[in-house]
């Protein structure tokens, strides 16, 4: 379970079939020490056209290419930060809220907190981390009937076309 909220650090806690007796909990968030340290004056990274350069790269490599995919939305680009590192060779990307993701192909809204995006170009690696919170969409009974579909297609799908076909040639 994450726990998050703006001004206080966020808290992960492990949930586990366990923990039975405990069937209620009490979540207590240390206010994030706003505080400035060591000051240094630097040029900054940040593209300042970063999206136009970078957007469609970092949407291929953070939600992907496939045909669901395909049907995802960020809503609110302008929240994506892109620094460049000639040096490393290296991708940066940050967002200074929630990414909010619309995929009308399994009807989810997605709130993402990223915490960072890297693409290292020397290796072809990314990776990144963050916290997502799925919220169900709302639709018409054939849309609520499609997203069902596509959902245990998604989840399982190859698992099931492999159960399919191995029955069927048994």
């Amino acid at each position: 379970m994450v726990v998050s909220y703006t001004g206080y650090e966020t808290k992960v806690i492990r949930i586990s079939k366990g923990n039975k007796e405990n069937d209620s909990m009490t979540v207590v968030l240390k206010e994030q020490d706003k505080s400035l340290g060591e000051v240094v004056v630097a040029g900054s990274a940040e593209v300042a056209d970063g999206w136009s350069k970078y957007g469609q790269f970092f949407l291929d490599n953070f939600i992907g290419t496939t045909p669901n995919a395909a049907q995802c939305v960020l809503e609110n680009k302008d929240a994506v930060k892109f620094y460049f590192y000639k040096k490393r060779n290296k991708l940066k990307v940050k967002a200074v809220q929630d990414l909010v993701i619309t995929n009308n192909a399994l009807g989810y809204k997605i709130k993402y907190q990223l915490d960072s995006f890297v693409y290292e170009y020397g290796t072809n690696v990314s990776s990144y981390t963050g916290y997502p919170l799925f919220e169900e969409m709302t639709g018409t009974p054939e849309q609520q009937d499609s997203w069902k579909q596509h959902r245990l297609y998604s989840y399982s799908g190859s698992r099931l076309h492999f159960i399919r076909s191995w029955s069927t040639v048994r």
